[in-house]
This record gives C-alpha cells, structure tokens and sequence, in this order.
C-alpha cells in the first residue's frame, strides 16, 4: 500500500474513534464549505479521483467521513459522505445566511410594495439573461409600468438593494455588475436605509433610493438617468412573463390542492352525520 492509501485507511481509523480537531471549533472557509455543499448536493457517495488539503481538513475535522465503495473493484476513486456532524455544520451555515438575508429580502418586499402601490409590475429577485453578453444577472428588484403597453415607454428599472456598508464596498468593487443592469432597464437605481448610502458614493446615471426609518416610506434622493427611448430586450420581458405565469401557476395548484382538501373534509363530515343518525 502506498503512503497516500496508508494515510485514507489512518483516517478511516480516526474516524471510528474522536475527530482530530473538534469540528465545533474547526475553523471552516468558503473552499470547505463549497466542497461540503458539493457533497450534499450530490445526494450520494461523493467520488473523488485524489484527495487534497481541503478533504483533509474535513475528514480530521469530522465533518467528512471516507467509506468503502459499494463494488468492491478497485477503480482508482475515493468515496466521501457528510458526518452526522458535517450536515449539522452545513445546516448552521444555511441557517446562519438565512438570517443574514432577512433584512435585505425585507427591505426588497417593502420597495416592491411601495413600487406597486403607485402602479407598477414588480419581480423580486429574478435571474434575468444579461444582454449581450454571458451569464446572468439577478436584480434585486425589477419594475416596469402596469399602465403602458408601449415598450418604449415602460418605465423600467433596476433596484439593487443595499442594507450593510460591507456589502456596499463590494457592490463598489464591482461595477460591471450596475452596468449589467444598464442593459435590462430605462433606470437603474440603489435603495438602501437612510444615510447608509450617500448619493455622493453612487456611480455616474444611478439613482439613490432611501427608506426613511422602517415603515416610513421611501425618497428618492438622486434621480437616476433615463435612457430615453429605451426599450427592455425581448430576452427580459420573456423572462418576466414566465416568472409571473409560473407564480400564478402556482397560486392556482395551491388553490386547487386547497379546494380538494375542503371537498374531502365535507364528504368525511357528511358520512360522519349519517353513521351518527
């Protein structure tokens, strides 16, 4: 057996006992945490054709575990599953960035509402084709006019929503992202709470949004230039149109599975009645 066979069957040995390193106070980063998310994603056995570092701070750490492939025909492969304790330390991390986004899905509701309000469509979070180029963009929020069915004159806009200075810092080191947007919509625009961001921080053509204290309606504190003219690509209105249909699609189903539900009810009721006349 060779030192790196030597060293998988040590750490299959270690597993069966105590974790080299308490995985409580393992520390973890985003390469740790992509590959354990790749291992859950899977949703079985994890092949590997050669473990690294990161598999190694893992399996010592308890939060992998190397297992015996179901064949028993050598074929060069290692395989690796979550821990009991690995899919708890992933479930934290999930929960931990549920929490996190809390404020700026809240913040992205409350504009979309305001938005709505004054007779605009509204889309949050939709992963929009970036025009003309590869990939994909995912806008916060998006909005064009309920009341023109006029392409040209939709009013369309943008909104990326802001609720922390770090998370602004990096919207500033990434300002392909702002011009992405520029491709989708008339307007792009920044919300954030009020004084988060300053108008004076935000890039050449786009706008600032402010929301004054929780529940105290939003300013707009620096208008954002209008492309006049401007007509959303055919890719983006597609985009949207399915997205509205898939929720009405599923407002509909949830509707019928309820209705169903209260017939069923009924009909036991009734057959309840008659065994009791």
């Amino acid at each position: 057996m060779d030192r790196t066979g030597e060293a998988v069957e040590g750490l299959k040995e270690v597993q069966l006992g105590q974790p080299l390193v308490q995985a409580a106070a393992a520390p973890i980063n985003h390469t740790h945490l992509r590959v354990l998310r790749g291992v859950f994603s899977a949703g079985r056995r994890y092949a590997v054709a050669q473990l690294d570092g990161v598999h190694l701070d893992l399996i010592a750490s308890g939060l992998l575990q190397v297992v015996e492939p179901e064949s028993r025909l050598t074929d060069g492969y290692s395989r690796l599953q979550l821990t009991d304790t690995g899919l708890a330390r992933l479930h934290a991390f999930r929960q931990e960035k549920v929490r996190s986004l809390k404020p700026h899905a809240s913040l992205a509701e409350r504009l979309a509402a305001h938005l709505r309000d004054r007779g605009m469509l509204t889309w949050l979070n939709v992963q929009i084709a970036k025009a003309g180029r590869t990939g994909v963009a995912r806008p916060d929020v998006y909005a064009l006019s309920g009341k023109n069915l006029i392409a040209t004159a939709s009013q369309s806009m943008v909104v990326e929503v802001k609720v922390s200075r770090s998370d602004w810092r990096a919207e500033l080191k990434n300002p392909a992202k702002l011009t992405a947007y520029a491709g989708m919509a008339e307007r792009v625009y920044v919300c954030s709470p009020e004084g988060l961001v300053q108008p004076d921080e935000v890039p050449p053509g786009v706008g600032l949004i402010h929301e004054m204290g929780q529940g105290g309606g939003f300013v707009i504190k620096r208008r954002a230039r209008r492309q006049k003219g401007f007509a959303p690509p055919a890719d983006v209105l597609l985009t949207l149109l399915v997205r509205m249909h898939s929720a009405h699609q599923r407002e509909r189903d949830q509707e019928g599975l309820d209705g169903a539900a209260g017939v069923v009810a009924e009909s036991a009721n009734a057959r309840a009645d008659l065994a009791c006349a």
